[in-house]
């Protein structure tokens, strides 16, 4: 919610993150703003109460943000179920799980599409199927629910994104399975990606910065039909790798460089996509110098650490 406290780099803040969401905005009018979940972020159940005052704060932050989308995470579902579904009627904008059941039913809606600049983009989202410690409560098995999702999304969209809240290994699986997911957001704890991962062109997984220090922007020059991705300055990159290696191999140590220019072959992207889309990914520190004008998220902030601070005093007139 507040920047990260750190003494040498002091980033992050939701008031700072509207601020580059406004400038953003203005020079990109169809943006997209969605979140994979985690965000509300419960670390320790002993203090529910407290998660919960700030879950509901975050809510009318968010609003003001303009959220687009919210996937609920492993971490926001120890708030509970029945207090995630109420806080749901709150937001302006739709949470969406799609392999979370209660009784048979969805708990929320099990994708969104939301069109911009003539695209249409469908959202859906999956958790570990570990997550949820609630006997009402069935987290199917999100490779099978996979399927089942893109069949009623492809017919429906041209690009389809993943909001996962899986293990980066469950998302690389997905990316590499080469169904129609064009696009996997990650929200796995402690994990930053700053380069998209790139499965043959057919999808790209990003994950943004732990603790809110900063925000991952992903610009696409979109070209439908939907043909692959690929970013001039990550071909480059690769193939200045590849050379390297195989003048490693041609000097003599040919294990170690034919193991890499394989990994190379396979995996990166060495040319332009023929009718693809270009792609630039960023991680934006929100940095106070750039972002740090007070806006009505950072009254937002200081009403919730003063009622934070008088249901504190309360609480110990009450002891």
């Amino acid at each position: 919610m507040a920047s990260c406290g750190c003494h040498s780099h002091p980033f992050g803040g939701l008031d700072r993150e509207a601020n580059l969401l406004s400038q953003v905005r203005k020079q990109q009018p169809h943006v997209i703003y969605v979140d994979s979940g985690n965000m509300l972020a419960l670390e320790k159940p002993q203090h529910l109460d407290h998660a919960r005052t700030k879950a509901k704060a975050l809510i009318e932050m968010f609003n003001v943000m303009g959220l687009d989308v919210f996937a609920p995470g492993p971490q926001d579902y120890l708030l509970g179920i029945d207090f995630l579904k109420d806080l749901s009627t709150k937001a302006k904008y739709p949470f969406i799980s799609s392999n979370v059941f209660i009784e048979g039913k969805p708990v929320f809606q099990p994708y969104e599409i939301i069109e911009r600049g003539g695209v249409k983009f469908g959202f859906f989202s999956a958790i570990p199927k570990e997550s949820v410690a609630n006997s009402k409560v069935t987290v199917h098995e999100p490779l099978g629910i996979l399927n089942k999702t893109l069949q009623r999304l492809e017919s429906q969209v041209d690009i389809v994104v993943l909001l996962s809240g899986l293990s980066s290994a469950d998302n690389e699986k997905i990316g590499n399975d080469e169904k129609t997911v064009h696009l996997i957001i990650g929200s796995a704890k402690n994990v930053v990606i700053e380069n998209p991962y790139w499965f043959k062109g057919h999808s790209l997984l990003v994950d943004g910065e732990i603790r809110g220090m900063s925000l991952g922007k992903l610009d696409l020059e979109l070209k439908l039909p939907f043909k692959g991705f690929y970013s001039m300055p990550i071909v480059e990159q690769n193939l200045a790798a590849l050379s390297y290696w195989e003048t490693e191999r041609e000097q003599g140590r040919a294990q170690a460089a034919n193991h890499y220019i394989d990994r190379i072959r396979r995996h990166k992207c060495l040319a332009p996509i023929e009718g693809g889309t270009v792609y630039t990914n960023a991680l934006v520190d929100l940095d106070e110098k750039r972002f740090g004008a007070k806006n009505q998220i950072s009254a937002l902030i200081k009403r919730y650490h003063q009622t934070v601070r008088t249901s504190a005093i309360e609480n110990s007139r009450g002891k």
